[in-house]
């Protein structure tokens, strides 16, 4: 175990210029005691899918202080970079990355490097895509029912009308947000109508370990990030309708399971566990050509 796993999935775009292929991954939970050795896994999983863009939805570091250990984060940095060099990086935020307004520091000076694109509330656009990333407010994760709250995200998207409306009309829309686990909400997903393609991360498979995953139906995991039992929406590939619209979910497992916040003990188990990364091909709708 403890290999990288990549999984594939195939979606379909009519606004499409060309073929595009995006790696996605999630949860890398970097800390004092990530190897280098896991890191070189993560930059040859991307070499071998070679994509248009790299995308990570979240939780890049385990907590904010190992971004000040600067003989230790060095190890990301370079290894981000060096992915940089051969397709652009594009990171949203998650809970673990920052709490206060301090933890930002890290993330605005690896935004200013080659190739690589934080989204903190931003928008990345070129001739093929229009990405969002959407940096949840800390008190949908943590508040005082110890659960995700669907009016808190609610409120937060119709405080978003930037990300949210008035999209492009002839480019795919992707929105890269860390927690699905209330995206399927009607009221939530009625909001986010506008984008193609959802990705997400936090939920680390279900904690669900890949020589179980037969024992699980669709969507379904073992514990969620708020310690519930079997969550619903925990890992995989999800569609939602819209009207006429399709809407595709795609939930990262997680690059590691037991960061070094999860307890010397759990932490230690992460050998049960393969890293996720995936890669989503994204096609022209059936029997639609590319433009010349």
């Amino acid at each position: 175990m403890n290999k990288v796993k990549i999984k594939e999935d195939t979606i379909y775009n009519s606004n499409l210029k060309k073929e595009i292929v995006i790696a996605h991954t999630a949860d890398i939970h970097f800390n004092e005691n990530t190897s280098k050795k896991d890191l070189d896994k993560l930059a040859i999983a991307i070499s071998e899918i070679k994509p248009d863009y790299f995308m990570i939805t979240g939780d890049v570091v385990d907590t904010a202080e190992v971004t000040k250990n600067y003989d230790k984060i060095k190890d990301l940095v370079t290894t981000l970079s060096e992915i940089a060099k051969n397709t652009k990086i594009i990171i949203s935020i998650g809970n673990h990355d920052v709490l206060v307004n301090q933890d930002y520091t890290f993330f605005r000076k690896l935004n200013d490097l080659y190739n690589i694109y934080v989204l903190d509330n931003q928008i990345y656009e070129d001739e093929y895509v229009y990405v969002a990333g959407f940096t949840l407010p800390m008190d949908y994760y943590y508040n005082i029912n110890k659960g995700e709250n669907e009016t808190i995200l609610i409120n937060y998207l119709d405080t978003r009308i930037d990300l949210i409306k008035m999209l492009p009309t002839n480019k795919m829309k992707i929105a890269l947000i860390h927690s699905p686990i209330r995206l399927t909400d009607d009221e939530v997903i009625k909001r986010l109508h506008n984008y193609d393609l959802i990705l997400c991360g936090h939920t680390h498979n279900g904690m669900v370990p890949d020589f179980l995953e037969w024992l699980f139906k669709g969507n379904t995991g073992i514990i969620a990030p708020n310690k519930a039992l079997f969550p619903e929406i925990a890992r995989g590939k999800i569609t939602k309708n819209i009207g006429k619209k399709e809407i595709t979910i795609v939930i990262n497992g997680g690059y590691t399971k037991l960061s070094k916040k999860s307890g010397k003990l759990l932490s230690n188990l992460n050998f049960l566990y393969n890293k996720h990364v995936n890669k989503v091909l994204v096609r022209k709708k059936r029997g639609i050509k590319y433009e010349n």
